[in-house]
């Protein structure tokens, strides 16, 4: 890809390409994911690797990995969805309660063949939360409190982090 000339709201300095919009680069994803069911009890693990190469101005931002396991308690029965003599399902609105263990790690970024100082790090977050279902339609919220932070240099460090979803099933 032709090394493109981005300009920073006028200002005629170029963006570093990983605050750009598009880094030119090709980004490769691959993961696992494992569940277990034990009654009220569901235990979740996943895995995800990232691979990116080399983009625009020569340069890598890192790869990443990211993973999660988590133990979630349905707080409303197992029966949250029974079936009626009749064949029906009868749906209830279901609350589970969370617990989660999220981290990931990224390399360093690479910029013409050099590696950033204050790039890459690894961070663990303990991720207490609630998700609510009924029928095919479900949310989730959690809070990511970090309990490993290890950055390289100088960058941001993370207090807490906000996590939602909503979620329709097909």
């Amino acid at each position: 890809m032709a090394n493109r000339r981005r300009r920073c709201f006028g200002w005629g300095e170029r963006l570093e390409t990983e605050f750009q919009p598009g880094s030119g680069t090709w980004d490769f994803l691959i993961g696992g994911a494992l569940r277990k069911t034990l009654g009220r009890w569901r235990f979740h693990a996943n895995i995800l690797h990232s691979k990116i190469t080399e983009g625009d101005q020569n340069t890598e931002v890192g790869d990443a990995v990211f993973y999660n396991t988590a133990a979630v308690y349905t707080l409303s029965g197992t029966d949250a969805h029974h079936e009626h003599g009749d064949g029906t399902i009868h749906p209830h609105l279901k609350w589970d309660a969370m617990l989660e263990v999220n981290g990931e790690r990224r390399s360093k970024n690479e910029v013409g063949g050099g590696r950033e100082r204050n790039s890459g790090y690894s961070v663990v977050y303990l991720s207490p939360g609630v998700r609510l279902s009924y029928k095919k339609v479900g949310a989730l919220i959690s809070v990511g409190i970090p309990v490993i932070e290890d950055t390289n240099g100088l960058q941001t460090d993370v207090d807490w982090r906000v996590v939602g979803g909503f979620g329709i099933a097909f």
